[in-house]
């Protein structure tokens, strides 16, 4: 995170109110655009009316936390926008990037049905009642989905950021908002004054809520060239 120049807490906030401005028009007329025109297949109209949503809620999440003076809730929202802002220009650099995010919601699911099961094996000796109507359920949607590759891993956010060659950036960001956002020992015992590091969190987080919109918009253009609010 830099050092210089100093945060600028007003700037931070009038960004803010752009992008809370943006997103219900954006994501209105993205929808209409695409139901008349088609070129961006459904399942990648629900990611970007995803990734819009979430750029609105996470810098609402930032103004909120810093207005009650929580640095620990700011700084998971600086944390989820620092995520998130890889996934969209991950996704925005390729059809086949897109998809491949898009699948890991099914190995997603998966995992969290796989979880359950291995819990309540543990317990009971035993599979829960319905977990194999759940896997079979998945796997036949995700056939539909055209999802490949259901057992595979999913992709983790720091490998997308390693191809797209913002790593290092990313690992530190996500790293300094984490000691803060977790009951760490210095969110705990640290130092009580911090107004500089909410500002400067508050500051990055407007900065990168901006980021996220631009690339949105810039993926947006790549079909509609004259899209417009």
């Amino acid at each position: 995170m830099p050092i210089e120049p100093p945060p600028n807490a007003v700037a931070a906030a009038e960004a803010i109110q752009k992008i809370l401005a943006w997103v219900e028009p954006t994501g209105d007329t993205f929808k209409k655009t695409n139901r008349e025109a088609k070129l961006f297949p459904s399942w990648q109209e629900t990611q970007l009316l995803g990734f819009i949503r979430y750029v609105g809620l996470y810098a609402s999440d930032l103004n909120k936390s810093y207005s009650s003076n929580r640095v620990d809730s700011l700084a998971q929202a600086l944390r989820n926008l620092t995520e998130l802002d890889v996934w969209i220009e991950f996704c925005g650099v390729s059809m086949e990037n897109a998809k491949r995010f898009f699948d890991d919601m099914a190995r997603d699911i998966r995992e969290v049905i796989e979880t359950h099961n291995k819990v309540h094996l543990h317990k009971y000796k035993a599979s829960y009642e319905g977990f194999d109507d759940l896997r079979k359920t998945l796997t036949e949607s995700s056939a539909t989905l055209q999802i490949t590759n259901l057992d595979g891993r999913f992709t983790p956010v720091s490998q997308a950021a390693k191809d797209i060659g913002r790593d290092l950036r990313y690992a530190s960001m996500y790293k300094i908002a984490s000691k803060f956002a977790h009951p760490t020992s210095l969110l705990l015992s640290g130092a009580r004054d911090e107004q500089v590091l909410m500002d400067r969190f508050y500051d990055v987080g407007a900065q990168t809520a901006v980021s996220c919109a631009l690339t949105i918009q810039k993926t947006i253009t790549k079909q509609y060239p004259n899209f417009e609010l």
